[in-house]
């Protein structure tokens, strides 16, 4: 039996599906192949606690706003809320006044801070995810560095080198990644890239140099 890829320690008893399937519209359509890897019951129970804040979150963007996949689960949202203000509390914690850009220059408005450890979790879960269903690498221990929507110059150089994969509408990503390797780079989109992270993946205490 496989070990877990989160913890290395138990057996990866179950299958954790990545991202989480609240992030995906329903009935999930037969023919998307979902990215599953091995993880143990706690692993995976850990993961749940923060899946309804993040589809929360990144349905309620202004960039997400657009997409018709993401305006749907934006219904769910709104029941999660009516069912437990504590989910809407939760949301609005995430959010801090800042300088949005606009035709006529900036304005100040309410936005999500993505910098947080929520954020974080989800980053480094999702990139060690795709480096075992790339690599079949199992257990690793390792870090993540992250940046969120970075200029489309960045996106078209990694686009052009990593191998790209197209789950659906909701989620789509590309990488560079070698066998037996753990330092790798992740671009991944959701909600047809409303949403795009860059990530770098490596060994714990050994950042990749520039």
């Amino acid at each position: 039996m496989e070990t877990c890829i989160y913890c290395g320690q138990r057996p990866g008893t179950t299958r954790d599906h990545v991202p989480p399937d609240c992030m995906f519209c329903h009935p999930i359509p037969r023919h998307i192949n979902r990215i599953t890897v091995p993880s143990c019951e706690e692993c995976r129970r850990a993961g749940e606690s923060d899946e309804t804040l993040l589809r929360n979150i990144f349905v309620s963007t202004r960039e997400s706003e657009q997409n018709p996949n993401a305006a749907k689960l934006a219904a769910k949202r709104d029941r999660s809320f009516e069912r437990r203000f504590t989910e809407m509390e939760k949301v609005m914690r995430h959010m801090v006044l800042a300088n949005v850009p606009t035709k006529d220059g900036k304005v100040t408005a309410w936005g999500f801070d993505m910098n947080t450890p929520v954020m974080d979790r989800f980053v480094l879960r999702v990139s060690r995810s795709l480096l075992h269903k790339e690599t079949k690498c199992g257990y690793v221990d390792c870090e993540v560095s992250w940046a969120l929507n970075p200029d489309e110059e960045t996106q078209r150089e990694l686009v052009a080198i990593a191998k790209r994969c197209y789950v659906s509408e909701e989620f789509a990503y590309c990488g560079l990644f070698a066998e037996g390797e753990t330092n790798s780079g992740w671009l991944f989109a959701l909600y047809g890239g409303s949403i795009i992270f860059l990530a770098s993946l490596f060994e714990r205490g050994n950042p990749p140099t520039a």
